[in-house]
């Protein structure tokens, strides 16, 4: 008989933490399964290996040496329950240290962006939309200080130069109208204060005669800021609003 193929494994990071194997989701699965893989993943280097002591000083530290390496074995166990149930392995345990076994069969979405990061790569503005779905490792709370404080710096990190990528989709002429508006509109939802994305989708909706959408995007806009920030649009999206609003009232009466 030949070997049995590899499962299918599909984790998620980036927003509300998840695993699927062979397309079916898994439930229950230890909280410290995802930060473990998060911390390999960004704090291992090229290879996704660091030392126990280093993973349960950041997780459990607060609570001193000793429980800190108990309560890591006592993880492990679970870990390593998960991964024989369901017939993959993406952590490694060693006496001294952890190691993240890549495999093609195992697909997460924080290796997929940092792969994009690390080597420059431009991604389909579809694809990239879809593989960042929200903060790293979102919703999980009761973590030690130190490791919120590294999830924090992290989660900065990746929105800011996610954001970045989608304002350069946006700008880029060299993909579809259809991309750059679905990467404008990501912008918007995880930057609501971004005015480049609120202006091209501004002119999207001209461009369709959708004048309720448009007169939506610049109000909801409007009033963000000067709620939160006490400020007014840019003179440049204001000017944009008026022209674009007065174009498609003055082509409307033409047609009657």
């Amino acid at each position: 008989m030949g070997e049995r193929a590899a499962r299918e494994v599909e984790l998620t990071l980036l927003g509300d933490c998840s695993l699927a194997v062979d397309g079916h989701p898994i439930e229950s699965v230890p909280a410290n399964f995802f930060r473990i893989v998060a911390y390999l993943a960004l704090a291992g280097g090229r290879h996704g290996s660091v030392t126990r002591r280093r993973i349960h000083t950041i997780i459990w530290g607060e609570r001193g040496e000793a429980k800190a390496a108990a309560n890591l074995r006592q993880a492990l166990v679970r870990i390593r329950n998960l991964q024989t149930q369901h017939g993959f392995e993406l952590i490694e345990t060693g006496p001294v240290t952890l190691h993240l076994k890549r495999q093609d069969s195992i697909r997460c979405d924080l290796l997929e962006l940092q792969h994009i990061i690390d080597e420059q790569k431009e991604s389909p503005p579809g694809a990239l939309c879809d593989l960042y779905r929200g903060d790293l490792l979102a919703g999980l709370e009761g973590a030690s200080e130190e490791l919120e404080d590294w999830t924090a710096g992290h989660r900065h990190y990746f929105h800011m130069v996610f954001s970045e990528k989608l304002a350069n989709a946006v700008s880029s002429e060299s993909y579809s109208r259809a991309d750059r508006s679905r990467c404008a509109a990501r912008l918007l939802s995880i930057d609501p204060y971004h005015e480049d994305a609120c202006q091209f989708l501004m002119r999207d909706a001209a461009e369709h005669h959708h004048l309720d959408q448009l007169h939506l995007l610049y109000t909801n806009l409007r009033t963000l800021l000067a709620t939160e920030l006490g400020i007014a649009p840019s003179a440049e999206t204001q000017l944009l609003y008026h022209q674009l609003m007065n174009q498609n009232i003055r082509a409307s009466s033409s047609r009657r």
